[in-house]
């Protein structure tokens, strides 16, 4: 028989056939499991052995730290970041710059950074840091947090030429910047004003990563927007509560005329959003746009005066079917009861033309 004998320092001997090669009747093969640790080995056939030969185990190349350094759009004004980590994952705003530098448990003589992105495959050499003191044992390289995607790395080592062939898959995660959002808190809805009116505007603004300036559009009817004027400039707030106030007597308006406002939010990297839209119908100059209040509780009145009606008609039906005389006179006290609301009713209405006058 013939057997392969191998063992590691400080470790049992291990015996194991070894298989005839297909088409040779001399030769034998077996596989070395080589760990970390050194293996010896040597060939035993009946009485005879060989001399014993020895197998070295060198490490592939792995990653053993990051460090990262993010650079924002210069637009966000932040100041530059850096973390050391032993994940790669990165995270950041769109249009940031993340300076790569990865530091290696041994020197090699390749080292490319592949990333994987809804764009496609994108690879990058890394080149070795200057002022590395630990000859090669630190390289890098820039990338572009444009799209979240996944990137890994692959190197060689100098000595050995193993590859990392296990390297893990990192992580890129590319925020978007947000446009921002403005909401018109007063007036909430349409209103009737006369031609000189100064109408006051309140608005709540909000952006991820900060405001810019909000501007006020304006549209006479079912024109095209004005071009946006500036309201207030804002430096990078997150939020902000702005209040304007809007002069329509420069705008010449008739009676009649419809003209619409909404503002604008936009963000320091120029996104846009806009509020909704708040219709202004013009008056006449010799009404005054409170009476409304006083013709809507006119209308309300009238409203309950005609229920009030119905009711007692149908009363007074009843009352001339009903054989019954309680059943009669029950329904006479209910009517008289409606004729005291309807009384009540009419009187409200003439309060109300009244103030409406």
């Amino acid at each position: 028989d013939v057997t392969l004998e191998t063992s590691t320092d400080g470790g049992p001997s291990v015996r194991v056939p070894m298989s005839p090669v297909p088409g040779s009747m001399r030769s034998y093969s077996s596989t070395v499991r080589v760990g970390q640790d050194a293996v010896r080995y040597r060939v035993r056939a009946g009485d005879a052995r060989t001399a014993e030969h020895r197998l070295l185990s060198r490490r592939r190349p792995q990653v053993t730290s990051f460090r990262k350094t993010y650079r924002y759009p210069e637009y966000l004004s932040l100041p530059t970041r850096t973390e050391t980590d032993s994940s790669g994952d990165l995270a950041a705003v769109q249009g940031t710059e993340a300076d790569l530098i990865v530091s290696i448990s041994q020197s090699v003589s390749l080292a490319h950074l592949v990333i994987d992105s809804p764009t496609g495959k994108q690879t990058l050499v890394m080149t070795p840091v200057a002022g590395d003191q630990q000859s090669g044992q630190q390289v890098g390289a820039t990338v572009a947090i444009d799209a979240s995607g996944t990137f890994r790395i692959e190197l060689i080592g100098a000595e050995t030429g193993l590859s990392n062939t296990f390297s893990p898959d990192y992580v890129i995660q590319a925020f978007p910047d947000q446009p921002p959002s403005i909401s018109i808190n007063e007036p909430a809805s349409a209103i009737l004003v006369p031609g000189d009116e100064i109408v006051l505007l309140a608005a709540t603004a909000e952006d991820d990563h900060g405001l810019g300036r909000i501007e006020q559009q304006v549209r006479l009817g079912e024109n095209d927007w004005s071009r946006g004027v500036l309201v207030e400039s804002l430096d990078g707030n997150a939020t902000a509560q702005v209040s304007h106030t809007w002069d329509i007597f420069p705008l010449d308006l008739r009676p009649g005329d419809v003209v619409s406002t909404r503002m604008v939010a936009v963000d320091k990297r120029g996104g846009r959003g806009e509020s909704q839209t708040i219709r202004a119908v013009i008056s006449s100059q010799r009404f005054d746009p409170k009476r409304w209040s006083g013709l809507a509780d006119a209308r309300s009145a009238h409203d309950e005066l005609a229920k009030l009606v119905g009711a007692a008609i149908a009363l007074q039906k009843s009352t001339s079917d009903a054989a019954d005389p309680a059943t009669a006179q029950a329904a006479l006290t209910a009517t008289d009861e409606y004729e005291l609301q309807a009384g009540a009713a009419m009187a409200a209405i003439e309060t109300a033309m009244q103030s409406a006058e």
